[in-house]
């Protein structure tokens, strides 16, 4: 997503926490081949491929290492740290 391609994932785990399903990415919920070649056919159906890069970068930015320090150095700061 970082360079602005959305992804097709299992919608399960840490990925629910980066992932929009339907704006930077596509989830498929059973991991099996059945599952997965329906995300990538509703992929191919979506115009997510042409229309989400900004979308996806975006999103992508509030995982970085900075976005990441910096929202533990506002917690620490709300606690008085």
């Amino acid at each position: 997503m970082a360079a602005g391609r959305p992804v097709i994932a299992y919608g399960g785990g840490g990925i629910l926490d980066s992932v929009v399903d339907g704006e930077t990415g596509i989830f498929f919920e059973t991991q099996t081949v059945d599952a997965l070649v329906d995300a990538v056919k509703r992929f191919e159906a979506s115009d997510l491929a042409k229309s989400s890069r900004d979308a996806c970068v975006a999103r992508a930015q509030l995982f970085t290492e900075a976005a990441f320090r910096q929202g533990i150095s506002e917690s620490l700061a709300r606690i008085g740290g």
